[in-house]
């Protein structure tokens, strides 16, 4: 029952049935903590979806309780360094940053990219919705390797970056 609502909930999301998503995420959830335990990796995954669900609506706040508890569970089953782990922690960044929580998000960034696997170009946090953090000199300092197109001169032979660009 638990897999029906989880299946249902990502497709009224994908409607744009928020509410109703959200109804059949938390029944699931629900389920599963009966069923499998509060800190089993099923409930989770569905916890990651619920808190992704509350980054498309603006709810930062229950993003980051959600996603905070995910990441609990993620790094509990699969350790720091799995894909999931890692692109919950990056997907709690993100709601730190949209709840002004500038420092915790950077600090999460920073365990992403102390942890990530080399072999898993699909954690890039040169995903643009970072680039209020780039403009911190904390961020530069957690990975100068990071473009910050901010203070980059442009070469002589490309186009010069304008105002816009940065």
């Amino acid at each position: 029952m638990s897999f029906d609502c989880a299946a249902l909930g990502r497709v009224l999301a994908e409607e744009g049935r928020f509410d109703e998503a959200r109804g059949m995420f938390e029944e699931g959830i629900r389920i599963r903590q009966a069923v499998v335990g509060p800190d089993n990796i099923r409930t989770g995954e569905l916890l990651a979806s619920l808190g992704r669900l509350y980054l498309r609506t603006g709810d930062a706040g229950g993003a980051c309780r959600t996603l905070q508890r995910a990441l609990r569970i993620h790094v509990h089953a699969y350790g720091p360094a799995h894909s999931d782990t890692l692109e919950t922690q990056k997907d709690l960044a993100y709601a730190l940053l949209k709840a002004r929580r500038y420092d915790d998000a950077i600090a999460n960034l920073r365990d992403v990219l102390l942890t990530k696997a080399p072999a898993m170009p699909e954690i890039d946090l040169a995903d643009a919705r970072f680039d209020p953090l780039r403009r911190m000199p904390t961020f530069r300092d957690i990975r100068p390797s990071v473009p910050d197109t901010s203070s980059v001169a442009a070469a002589p032979s490309t186009k010069s970056a304008t105002a816009g660009d940065r």
